[in-house]
């Protein structure tokens, strides 16, 4: 449900209430990780299955609500184009390969570096928490970008997909080069933000060079 609702309201423009759900999410997701992991009155402390129970729930409930807002756009008696189904099935899978291979490229390398070392495993995870977080600025301006290219292509006004096109491949090279130049200049601060372990951050500061470097190709 989340997914389908999430492009729904993209393609309706619809960001406010969404937007909003998603930081009260983070609120749920913080109290609810606590009282499942430790545990609170009569509830029982579950540890690192609290934690996966505290996300599972707060998804859910953030997918049934999107849901039941965007059901009012829905129209039940409209027709299904199965030509549209097989377009949409030819799109969709190079694109859900691409997203596969990256996922997996990420959780193998987090299985491989826990086997090596604890240290590496938690490093690996630092730098995987960075990247994924300014990975979100490219990726909030490609999906407002895939709405507008798609509406003003469907309209026939090529030069507005054009200008489109290069005023977010901008945005985005200017947004990941002030991102690099940030985790160069500072990258000790930034790690410190995760932890003080000395030992930690002896490995992980010769590495973050290597995330600054990726920043912009990433985006």
């Amino acid at each position: 449900l989340f997914p389908y609702t999430t492009l729904f309201r993209s393609s309706y423009e619809i960001v406010k209430l969404p937007n909003f759900l998603q930081l009260l999410s983070v609120v749920f997701n913080i109290v609810f990780n606590i009282l499942f992991i430790f545990g609170f009155w009569i509830i029982p402390s579950m540890g690192s299955k609290g934690a996966a129970i505290a996300t599972f729930t707060v998804r859910v409930l953030m997918a049934l609500i999107l849901y039941i807002y965007v059901f009012k756009f829905i129209n039940f008696k409209s027709k299904i184009y199965f030509s549209y189904i097989k377009n949409v099935i030819k799109t969709g899978i190079p694109i859900g390969i691409a997203l596969l291979l990256e996922c997996l490229a990420f959780n193998v390398i987090t299985v491989l570096a826990g086997m090596e070392a604890s240290i590496y495993a938690a490093v690996h995870s630092i730098l995987i928490t960075i990247a994924s977080a300014t990975f979100m600025l490219p990726l909030a301006i490609s999906t407002a970008l895939s709405v507008k290219v798609a509406y003003w292509f469907g309209a026939k006004k090529l030069m507005e997909v054009k200008n489109y096109s290069y005023s977010g491949l901008f945005m985005v090279l200017l947004i990941m080069s002030l991102i690099s130049l940030i985790l160069t200049i500072f990258p000790n601060q930034i790690i410190s933000v995760f932890t003080l372990d000395k030992e930690v951050m002896n490995v992980a500061l010769p590495l973050i060079s290597i995330v600054a470097a990726y920043q912009i190709f990433d985006g």
